[in-house]
């Protein structure tokens, strides 16, 4: 098996649905959605109170917007409400 065919199957393997869009944000999307700044994100992270970022490469990160949106709806969640109006 090349290296091209074993990193192609390695990267299916890691996928847990194929079929699933993964969208990846940037922070100043993240900072847009939840209406925060930078280091408020940041000190979070550092809690352990909002998703993780991954890694893009050398000098990029990402969230998955899953994670934010999961973040989002238990805040809304934790006030009693559940949803807008």
């Amino acid at each position: 098996m090349s290296k091209q065919e074993d990193s192609r199957k390695m990267f299916q393997k890691a996928r847990p649905d194929q079929d699933a869009k993964v969208r990846v944000l940037r922070l100043r999307e993240v900072r847009e959605m939840v209406g925060m700044c930078t280091a408020s994100i940041y000190n979070l992270m550092k809690k352990g109170l909002f998703p993780s970022q991954i890694k893009l490469g050398p000098r990029m990160v990402g969230w998955l917007e899953s994670e934010i949106k999961a973040w989002l709806a238990d805040k809304m969640a934790a006030r009693g409400g559940g949803g807008t109006d």
